[in-house]
């Protein structure tokens, strides 16, 4: 990295129905778009987003990790004297209602969002029973039918370590892109809301990954195909093994974790 740059990271949250993914798409309203004006108007520059995960469209977050990489010289004011609590502050007032900032602060210049990540996790959640809240919509994926738990988790446990997930992912421009994954952890519970919460904590996700895993675990659930599909796609690594695809609604980039010294908790 050339001297005179220091970076800056932040943990964010945000709504996903307001964006067409993470990524910068010239004409349409992304997060990275939306972060990348912020950051112009309170820092005086233009920066381009580094992030841990490029949700897609509809997809949300609740602990997504970008950072900037920030010259010392041209800036409003001195990064020597930054406030970052009044950043904070500057930064939420131009994203907020559909993205809000938890945390802002100065980190190694060895730190990068994506390629320090040593793990993500994402949650899904899943309403089975027939009532539908309206402050739900959007935000969980609306079954309407019970869900056999039991035999789901049976189907989780083929997931559990370092396997191919080209069946559950879509095919990367970059043909040479490997989709091996390491998978660490997979819970599958109903939580006090009565609401089905998947949790699923990986060394990094492919495209499309964790909804298709949930699409086919739904299938499972309602016993529509065996349990034993998930483990026999892994092993025929053909996207078109994989049918069914869950809807963005429910998911969420829940946790980024890093191995890095640094006293952020939120990095740890």
């Amino acid at each position: 990295m050339p001297e005179g740059i220091v970076k800056i990271a932040s943990l964010l949250a945000y709504d996903g129905r307001s964006f067409h993914g993470f990524q910068y798409q010239p004409n349409l309203s992304t997060v990275a778009s939306e972060l990348r004006s912020a950051y112009s108007k309170v820092f005086g520059q233009e920066f381009e987003i580094f992030c841990a995960g490029r949700t897609d469209a509809g997809v949300h977050a609740f602990g997504q990790v970008v950072h900037i990489e920030c010259p010392k010289d041209g800036l409003r004011f001195s990064l020597d004297e930054i406030d970052f609590t009044k950043i904070k502050k500057s930064l939420n007032s131009i994203v907020f209602p559909h993205i809000f900032i938890k945390e802002i602060d100065q980190v190694p210049n060895e730190f990068h969002a994506r390629y320090s990540a040593v793990s993500r996790t994402y949650k899904y959640y899943i309403r089975e029973s027939f009532d539908r809240f309206p402050w739900e919509q959007g935000y969980v994926w609306h079954i309407g039918q019970e869900l056999d738990l039991k035999v789901m988790n049976l189907a989780c446990d083929s997931l559990i370590g370092e396997h191919s997930f080209a069946s559950f992912c879509r095919k990367p421009k970059d043909k040479e892109v490997s989709l091996v994954r390491r998978v660490y952890d997979v819970s599958l519970v109903r939580n006090a809301n009565d609401i089905l919460e998947f949790t699923l904590t990986a060394s990094s996700f492919c495209h499309q990954m964790v909804r298709s895993i949930i699409g086919t675990l739904v299938e499972v659930g309602l016993s529509k195909i065996p349990a034993s599909v998930l483990k026999k796609a892994q092993s025929q690594e053909d996207r078109s093994a994989i049918k069914h695809i869950a809807p963005p609604d429910g998911l969420y980039l829940h946790k980024v974790r890093y191995n890095i010294t640094s006293p952020l908790k939120w990095l740890a």
